[in-house]
């Protein structure tokens, strides 16, 4: 399969024409033996004009590069490598129109080293201005080689919970539970501890089923069991691992400890995976004549 289409091959063929079609006037424009200073205005033009076409060629084969690039991106299974193209674009955009710049100077003969010099000042101040954009680029150099995370990853960075929507140049963009969007440096965010929940293997999810002091010991083993069983009966629960152990004498209560692993994708299966546990727990516990404890004191008066 062609990597690009006939139109871009196209374009480029039709700039490639008009660079080399420069390249020849420039070349026969002596013959013409026309004045001295009317014939090296035209060649200088003629070359100012071949450089400009000569930029545009340069941003048709970025344009081929980046089909390349997304290409192999497209065959990659994280979708953060994609978030790369926009990024290169416009850096190689930029490369190529400051070398074309640079050439169009020079045929002005414009001294660009003492250009470059004099804007050194100016541009030490610029740099001190920029330093949170530098310090964001190298947190975006940083997020795209270390790969924390991809696009879709629920994760929290700090104190910012959310999905991950999008990395950019300067930030990232994170969709929290509440619908709003966060944007986060990403020179901040490549300091930051992120823990990535998009990539548990497994959900974890664990509570303690408080019960009554007036359960009895076989009450709370039949209970036990037919929790084991309801996990047991569900796809998308882990089969080892999951406990259901009586662990704890409180105050209040006598505690079964439930630790399930759920074997989904997203966060919503695993909150209607959990209802249907609790549920059927509640209903089990109805059956048994078990009780749920809650916090509570017992007050004892003695008659004098």
């Amino acid at each position: 399969t062609l990597i690009f289409d006939k139109e871009l091959s196209f374009k480029i063929a039709r700039l490639a024409s008009y660079v080399f079609n420069i390249w020849l006037i420039i070349k026969i424009l002596p013959v013409l033996q026309l004045e001295v200073s009317i014939a090296s205005a035209a060649i200088i033009g003629l070359k100012v004009l071949r450089a400009f076409f000569g930029i545009l060629l340069g941003f048709k084969f970025v344009e081929i590069l980046l089909l390349i690039v997304e290409k192999i991106t497209d065959k990659t299974e994280n979708t953060l490598d994609n978030q790369i193209l926009p990024i290169l674009k416009q850096t190689l955009y930029i490369v190529v129109a400051t070398i074309g710049i640079i050439a169009v100077l020079n045929l002005l003969n414009v001294n660009v080293t003492a250009l470059i010099a004099g804007l050194s000042i100016g541009g030490l101040a610029l740099a001190l201005a920029a330093q949170e954009t530098v310090k964001n680029l190298i947190g975006s150099l940083m997020i795209f080689i270390d790969k924390p995370f991809q696009i879709g990853d629920l994760v929290t960075a700090g104190a910012v919970t959310g999905t991950i929507e999008m990395v950019g140049f300067r930030s990232t963009r994170i969709r929290t539970p509440e619908n709003s969007v966060t944007t986060v440096p990403n020179g901040n965010l490549a300091n930051m501890v992120v823990n990535n929940l998009g990539m548990r293997v497994y959900r974890r999810y664990k509570t303690d089923l408080s019960l009554t002091y007036s359960t009895s010991p076989e009450q709370i083993k039949a209970f036990i069991e037919g929790v084991k069983a309801i996990i047991a009966s569900k796809e998308g629960v882990k089969t080892e691992g999951n406990q259901v152990v009586f662990n704890n004498m409180s105050a209040s209560s006598l505690d079964v400890m439930l630790i399930v692993y759920f074997e989904v994708k997203t966060w919503d299966e695993e909150l209607q995976l959990t209802q249907q546990i609790l549920l059927e727990i509640l209903q089990l516990a109805k059956e048994l004549n078990v009780d749920f404890a809650f916090p509570s004191t017992s007050i004892y008066m003695e008659k004098g």
